[in-house]
């Protein structure tokens, strides 16, 4: 059997935004579309949302494609810009661009399994059970949840992330907003392992009852 060479369950990667990286003390303003029914128009109002903590779920060889397209794309202007390049030769393209990041809210486990990770919600609270606790830390019998054990040298919890709740960054937000909230990389297999979980889940089919 092949042994793996990965030691740790995480790294310290932080010179881009990778799949797997867990961020802490996160806001991110989200557009409301709010209908003026006396005007016939609408307006966008800007809601700011916290979260403790959260996880890229984005793929990685994605984020690293927008990563090296967009360095390059910017030495091609910067070349252009010194003359180095003359403009009607240079190629620029923006094929593999992500205009956002997907991440999924982190909840502390002491939190979660109270139901009270969600303050202004009534969360259900079947995981006070020890039986269901130890459940979900082996990541194999709940799918909507997947289980984040903690490291106190890096200043990691244990987190708990709900698959039903995930949204959309914009991509240049999130990279505003990196180097302040980045705390460190979930290594391979083990993001592999959340990566399989998080899109097994979103891609189950209710079945009718026949």
């Amino acid at each position: 059997m092949f042994e793996s060479q990965i030691k740790k369950k995480y790294q310290i990667c932080g010179i881009r935004t990778c799949q797997g990286d867990i961020l802490r003390d996160v806001t991110i303003a989200f557009g409301l579309e709010l209908s003026d029914s006396s005007e016939g128009e609408s307006e966008i109002e800007l809601e700011h949302r916290y979260y403790n903590y959260a996880v890229v779920l984005s793929q990685d060889c994605d984020l690293s494609s927008d990563y090296n397209e967009r360095n390059k794309n910017a030495e091609i202007k910067e070349k252009i810009k010194n003359n180095e390049l003359e403009e009607e030769k240079a190629i620029i393209s923006n094929d593999k661009y992500l205009p956002a990041i997907l991440i999924c809210p982190a909840y502390l486990l002491s939190d979660f399994v109270n139901g009270s990770h969600i303050t202004s919600w009534s969360m259900n609270s079947e995981l006070k059970n020890e039986n269901n606790q130890k459940k979900l830390k082996s990541n194999n019998e709940f799918k909507r949840y997947h289980y984040i054990r903690g490291d106190s040298d890096l200043g990691i919890p244990e987190l708990v992330l709900d698959f039903k709740h995930f949204m959309s960054v914009p991509r240049d937000t999130l990279y505003k907003i990196h180097n302040q909230v980045y705390i460190a990389t979930i290594s391979e297999l083990f993001r592999e392992e959340l990566s399989q979980r998080f899109s097994n889940y979103i891609s189950r089919i209710g079945l009718p009852e026949i």
